[in-house]
């Protein structure tokens, strides 16, 4: 995760950006589970007084497909 921010007189902008990759096998049924997302944002804010600002922002979510893999018996790596 990376964050980075502006700020200039009342105004804030910025941006974060986050990967995540997840990966699991599972015993019964022998399968290999796979999962990537990708999230983007982009922020600002206008200061309106000492309390009070006003904010918008976007965010964009990527999701690659889940990805599950039976394993055959046949093709399993033995565990000796």
């Amino acid at each position: 995760m990376d964050i980075v921010a502006a700020r200039k007189g009342a105004w804030v902008i910025g941006a974060d950006v986050v990967y995540v990759e997840l990966s699991a096998m599972a015993e019964r049924p022998p399968a290999n589970v796979d999962f990537d997302q990708t999230a983007l944002a982009f922020h600002g804010a206008h200061s309106l007084g000492s309390a009070v600002e006003a904010r918008f922002g976007l965010r964009i979510n990527r999701t690659a497909p889940l990805e599950i893999l039976v394993i055959d018996s046949a093709e399993r790596p033995s565990e000796n």
